[in-house]
């Protein structure tokens, strides 16, 4: 069973996956090359996966990420992929999230990397980003909810059209 939204990393695309009949323990992230035309698998951080956790996948940086917004209370930890051949993954960021409520945490989704902050969906209610340097989080106060929510589904084109 496919888990969330998918997300394009380059020119593959990952979606989370888990089988509750089969193998109740294990998850697996699925890649799609669009250029090769392949399908595979990718396995999720060792060690450190609960398969009734919280977990989307993102895109930060260019980079494939893992986000788990349930591990730790009030944190969440966003992994990144940074060896794609051998599946080596790094927990790059531990956000503490105190200012959040209970319900709010699994709502928390990074959107972007820029200029040394970490964008943030926030229930498709607020926009709030997260300074890597200082570690505060600041919400962006002068948007207006809606306006941005699908901002992360945007690409300008998946191949060439002249290569087709």
């Amino acid at each position: 069973m496919v888990r969330g939204w998918g997300v394009l990393v380059n020119i593959v695309f990952y979606w989370m996956f888990w089988d509750d009949y089969i193998h109740p323990s294990e998850e697996a992230i699925v890649s799609f090359d669009l250029e090769k035309e392949e399908f595979g698998t990718v396995l999720p951080p060792e060690g450190c996966f609960d398969p009734h956790g919280v977990w989307s996948l993102v895109e930060l940086g260019g980079n494939l990420c893992l986000v788990d917004n349930a591990t730790r209370p009030f944190t969440m930890d966003v992994w990144v992929m940074k060896d794609y051949e051998d599946q080596k993954w790094v927990r790059e960021y531990s956000i503490e999230l105190n200012g959040y409520s209970n319900d709010t945490l699994k709502f928390v989704i990074p959107l972007e990397f820029w200029d040394g902050k970490i964008l943030m969906d926030v229930k498709q209610e607020s926009l709030d980003h997260y300074d890597v340097e200082n570690k505060c989080i600041k919400r962006m106060d002068h948007l207006i909810s809606g306006e941005w929510t699908w901002l992360r589904l945007y690409t300008d084109s998946f191949f060439s059209l002249g290569s087709r």
